[in-house]
């Protein structure tokens, strides 16, 4: 036996002291704390795709194309006559939606 064999085997057979009783560590650690917990459920964003209408307060975002990397969409505001096609990359279309709370009407 090598010595680094040796010192190996003298850590993992030490005997180690329990300084914090069994049961302290089971009643910490139990299920019953884990429930009583608030846990926010949020609703993850779905992935763009072709055709989604996305509903926010006071526009609507209508998606045309995406892309690997971008996204082809309008941004119709209301009261607005003409609304010009718009590019921009898929993390900031998410960003926007999610900063916005914007609801999908059609997908």
């Amino acid at each position: 036996m090598d010595g680094g064999t040796r010192g190996f085997n003298q850590i993992c057979n030490r005997s180690i002291p329990m300084s914090i009783p069994i049961a302290l560590l089971d009643a910490l650690w139990h299920p019953c704390h884990l429930e009583n917990m608030n846990q926010k459920k949020r609703i993850p964003l779905r992935p763009l795709e072709t055709g989604q209408v996305w509903r926010m307060e006071d526009s609507r975002l209508q998606i045309e194309l995406v892309g690997k990397h971008l996204v082809h969409y309008k941004l119709i505001k209301s009261g607005a006559k003409r609304t010009p096609m718009s590019l921009s990359n898929k993390k900031s279309v998410e960003k926007y939606l999610k900063d916005n709370q914007a609801v999908l009407v059609q997908g």
